[in-house]
């Protein structure tokens, strides 16, 4: 995994309609994604793992770690979750979210899985609400489990902006195919931004989305 900080413009779209007051993902929303990131994570990384164990046996502990890491995360969460749902209490008051200061932890992981991660940091970053970090954080994340799935193996490139009035997100890579990203719209428009995913014009697989900060 390589970290490249350019000077660069990445140009993004913005909504710039006012976003809703209360920001905060309910506990039930964030279960969902906890469960849905976690088993794909785990699914796609136990796969690696086990083509990697009949080619070279000594190599499969790096990936089985991977998927032994994902599991005691994603079940930690979800037991923290449905404490908060048991009490009726507010997720964002229990619960420490991921933010981007874990981006460098994510596509670490990715890379253990086997898949090739460059990520590019550019602008100045500056503190960000916490919700709006965690709806980019999981715009990443959930990308990359779509990339480890769609183009396993390829080169994936993830691009975090910090401009003078949004925060930009791409994350490409070499895939194609269609892919279910509803929720993630949803996490972005709730932030006044725009997420837009497709097929890159020169080939590949590309979700971009731009949050008004």
């Amino acid at each position: 995994m390589t970290t490249r900080r350019p000077v660069g413009t990445v140009r993004i779209s913005v909504d710039t309609a006012t976003p809703p007051t209360d920001l905060h993902p309910t506990a039930a929303g964030e279960l969902a994604d906890v469960v849905a990131h976690g088993l794909g994570a785990i699914a796609v990384q136990a796969a690696a793992a086990e083509a990697i164990l009949r080619r070279d046996p000594a190599r499969a502990a790096v990936p089985l770690a991977t998927v032994r890491q994902s599991a005691v995360e994603a079940l930690a969460d979800v037991r923290l979750l449905l404490r908060v749902l048991r009490d009726d209490q507010d997720v964002c008051g229990r619960m420490p979210q991921p933010g981007l200061e874990q981006l460098q932890a994510l596509v670490t992981r990715a890379g253990h899985a086997g898949q090739p991660v460059t990520l590019t940091l550019s602008g100045i970053p500056r503190p960000l609400p916490a919700s709006l970090q965690l709806a980019a954080f999981r715009v990443i994340q959930e990308a990359l489990a779509a990339a480890v799935e769609h183009a396993p193996g390829a080169l994936t490139r993830v691009e975090v902006t910090w401009s003078p009035d949004f925060l930009g997100v791409v994350v490409a890579d070499d895939g194609d195919g269609a892919r279910d990203l509803d929720r993630l719209r949803e996490r972005v428009r709730l932030h006044g931004g725009r997420l837009e995913a497709g097929p890159a014009p020169a080939g590949g697989y590309r979700v971009e989305a731009a949050f008004p900060a």
